[in-house]
């Protein structure tokens, strides 16, 4: 009877066993899976965010390149301006020494009254 008991109560508890263990996998098991659907998750932002740094690099390479060309622009403008005001000056008798678009401001054609003084030569 003793020995009896000592096996049914062996029984249960391997049965308990069994069911704690099987509970444990089932936890684990939705742990997988949740644990999945979040690195797809990120796997998505991850590629997205990569997407968007390659467009943004794109676009800075766009943009530096459209600087460049602005800048080479002004220069050339730059170098119109100051060619022309010499040629201007020249037909006035007046002499210009360094003098750069800057110093130089015109309106509608004229010459404005923005020329630094020191940069005459009379």
């Amino acid at each position: 009877a003793m020995k009896q008991r000592r096996m049914l109560s062996n029984r249960e508890s391997a049965r308990r066993s069994r069911l704690r263990k099987q509970h444990q996998l089932d936890e684990l098991g939705a742990q997988v899976a949740q644990l999945t659907a979040e690195k797809g998750q990120i796997v998505d932002q991850f590629n997205i965010a990569a997407q968007e740094y390659a467009h943004i690099i794109e676009e800075n390479c766009v943009l530096r390149s459209q600087a460049l060309e602005l800048s080479r622009k002004l220069q050339r403008l730059d170098d119109t301006i100051n060619a022309q005001s010499h040629g201007v000056f020249k037909t006035m008798g007046i002499e210009i020494g360094n003098c750069s678009a800057a110093h130089l401001s015109f309106e509608s054609g004229t010459i404005a009254h923005s020329l630094i003084s020191s940069d005459i030569l009379f």
